[in-house]
C-alpha cells in the first residue's frame, strides 16, 4: 500500500514518552574541562531579573584529588560571545556561589593545584520570562544544494519541503507529558520532543513491500549547537562563510519580525524572547547578516 498523505507544514503532537531528556549537560563545552575533582553541574543558566534564578552555588568534589591541599582557587574564563559578567562570592568551604550581573557565558573554573581542576559554563540572560511554547522554522536553503548530497529525507516529507520551509510547534504541556511533570521546558527538550514526534508519526505511515522508514536525525551538543541535522553538517564556503544549521530567534524592530543571530545554544533558551527559533541550513556569511523572516525565499 502507498504512503500515507503527508503535510508539508509539521507539527509537533503529544504522544508517550520514548526518550530521555537532557537536564544538565554531559560535558560542557567549556574550555578547561576537568581532571582528578568535579563540579556539581556543568552547566548553568542564570537569569539577572529573575530572584529564584539569578544565582548558582558550585561545590568541588575532592573525593579523586590526587593533590594534599584543600584549598580551592575559583577563576574565571572568557568563553563565547558576547562574554557574561559574574559576581562571586566568599568561599564556604568547597563551594562559591555564582551570581549572574551581564548577560553572555563565561566559564567558571576550579582549582586546587596544577593538577586538579573542574569548570564549567555559566550562560547569563536577561528578561526571564518562562516559554510556554516553541515554534522551528526549519529550511534547507536550495541556494547550497551542492552541500546536501548526502542529506537525509525523512519519510513524511520532502526535498521540495524542506526547501519552502516547514515548521514545528511544541508546547511545556507536550514536552511535559512525553518527559515527566518538572521536565526542563527549554528549547533542546522541546526539539527533542518535536522530533521523537515526527518519528512516532513515521511509524503509523504504511510502505510499499520494500521501503524502508527514514527517520528524522540530529546530532547536538549538549549545550544545543547542531554538529549536524538530517545528515548535514558544517561545511566551509566561499568568501568566508559557512554552510551550517545557523540558528537564530525571531525579534521585532518596528513593525517588522526579523531574524538575530543565537548567542544561546538550545539548552540555556528557555524564555518567551526567544521561543520563536529558525534553524537554517544556508550559507552564513563573515558578516551579521541574516536570512529573510520566517523562511529564504526562493530565487525566480
Amino acid at each position: 500500500m502507498k504512503s500515507k498523505m503527508i503535510m508539508a507544514s509539521l507539527l509537533a503532537i503529544l504522544m508517550v514518552v520514548t526518550v530521555v531528556p537532557m537536564t544538565f549537560s554531559e560535558d560542557s563545552d567549556a574550555l578547561t574541562g576537568d581532571s582528578n575533582i568535579s563540579l556539581n553541574a556543568q552547566h548553568v543558566s542564570l537569569y539577572t531579573d529573575s530572584p529564584a534564578q539569578s544565582s548558582f552555588v558550585f561545590t568541588v568534589d575532592l573525593t579523586h584529588s590526587t593533590s594534599q591541599s584543600t584549598d580551592v582557587t575559583w577563576t574565571t574564563n572568557a568563553i563565547g560571545t558576547p562574554q557574561a559578567t559574574v559576581q562571586l562570592s566568599a568561599t564556604t568551604g568547597n563551594s562559591i556561589t555564582v551570581t549572574g550581573t551581564g548577560a553572555g557565558t563565561i566559564e567558571i573554573v576550579a582549582t586546587v593545584d596544577s593538577q586538579n581542576y573542574a569548570s564549567a559554563v555559566v550562560a547569563v540572560q536577561t528578561g526571564y520570562a518562562p516559554a510556554t511554547s516553541f515554534t522551528f522554522y526549519i529550511q534547507v536553503d536550495p541556494a547550497v544544494s551542492n552541500y546536501y548530497s548526502n542529506i537525509i529525507i525523512p519519510s513524511n516529507t520532502s526535498i521540495s519541503a524542506l526547501n519552502a520551509g516547514i515548521t514545528m510547534t511544541v508546547t511545556k504541556a507536550q514536552v511535559e507529558a512525553r518527559y515527566g511533570t518538572g521536565t526542563t521546558f527549554n528549547a533542546l527538550n522541546a526539539f527533542n520532543c518535536a522530533i521523537a514526534a515526527q518519528n512516532e508519526l513515521i511509524d503509523q505511515m504504511e510502505f510499499d513491500e520494500g521501503d524502508e522508514p527514514v527517520y528524522w536525525q540530529a546530532n547536538i551538543s549538549s549545550s544545543g549547537w547542531f554538529n549536524s541535522f538530517l545528515n548535514l553538517a558544517s561545511y566551509p564556503g566561499d568568501n568566508g562563510s559557512w554552510i551550517y544549521w545557523a540558528q537564530y530567534h525571531a525579534v521585532q524592530n518596528g513593525n517588522t519580525t526579523e531574524w538575530a543571530f543565537n548567542n544561546y545554544g538550545f539548552y540555556d533558551i528557555a524564555t518567551e524572547d526567544y521561543s520563536t527559533l529558525g534553524l537554517i541550513f544556508w550559507a552564513s556569511p563573515a558578516t551579521m547578516d541574516v536570512p529573510d523572516y520566517p523562511f529564504i525565499a526562493p530565487t525566480l
